[in-house]
């Protein structure tokens, strides 16, 4: 069960990889939802989804291959269509049947498509829900109430490589820091979670875990004061900055996604991929 963003931790991630410009090959995608999380006084009932957007940018008509998923999928792997000259997102029409591999419930998946030379993918998580008044039951209309970008991976870290994920802080506010790790391989995995301060690379926290052959887990728990630490001016960084490192004994992927505690509505963070 994923109760993301107070909630979620979205994802991963090694060489390469920026949501908006890969096309032509294989590439793995966070797919998620979340429960809803009523937002008081604010009155908002919202939760997190994601989103997949792409574009055909040739004059004949193109089809994405879903090829795998891991377990909890709400449909079979499918197939999308993606029209000549068009954009085609999973949050409207019959594309998110049509693809497949999306979650039944609260739940985090790894998909691995084929996208075709010219097809323009980028991902993202969504904050979405319907407006309400306070005391008055919510309304059936959805709105969105902004994204984070979240990385397309188009390739795997090997096993015991070093994934570092920098500037996962967010200054002087209070945070949450979510790190999602998709273990690859056929057997089951150990997974190190380094969370370190930056002025001085020490160890501020970390978490042993496991994660099962073909699965993908979020891990939580990972923050600490951040007005806590100090190097008193001898640092290569600011204090504040905080950075993750994931090592996996598997191929793997992961990801960060920090988010503030300080705003009901959760539309500040940041997320975090590995070079």
């Amino acid at each position: 069960m994923i109760t993301w963003f107070r909630i979620v931790a979205l994802a991963v991630a090694c060489p390469l990889l920026l949501s908006d410009w890969v096309r032509g090959a294989e590439f793995h995608v966070l797919r998620f939802r979340t429960d809803r999380n009523y937002s008081d006084p604010t009155c908002k009932v919202v939760n997190w989804r994601d989103e997949l957007v792409f574009h055909n940018l040739t004059t004949a008509d193109k089809v994405v291959v879903n090829l795998a998923t891991t377990a909890g999928a709400a449909r079979s792997p499918g197939q999308l269509l993606v029209p000549a000259g068009r954009t085609v997102s999973t949050a409207a029409g019959d594309a998110l049947r049509d693809l497949g591999g999306d979650p039944f419930g609260a739940a985090l998946l790894v998909n691995r498509l084929s996208v075709p030379e010219g097809v323009v993918i980028s991902s993202r998580a969504d904050v979405v829900g319907p407006p309400v008044s306070c005391g008055a039951p919510p309304t059936s209309t959805i709105y969105s109430y902004g994204h984070l970008p979240l990385p397309v991976f188009s390739s795997l870290a090997a096993p015991n490589e070093r994934q570092v994920h920098l500037a996962t802080d967010l200054g002087v506010q209070s945070r949450r820091i979510n790190v999602i790790i998709y273990n690859a391989g056929s057997e089951v995995a150990t997974a190190r979670v380094e969370f370190r301060a930056g002025c001085d690379d020490s160890l501020v926290g970390e978490q042993i875990v496991s994660v099962g052959p073909n699965s993908v887990i979020q891990v939580q728990g990972l923050t600490d004061n951040p007005l806590g630490k100090s190097c008193f001016g001898t640092g290569l960084t600011p204090d504040l900055n905080r950075y993750v490192v994931v090592t996996v004994d598997e191929q793997s992927l992961s990801h960060v996604t920090t988010i503030s505690d300080e705003f009901a509505t959760p539309t500040i963070g940041a997320t975090v991929s590995s070079p």
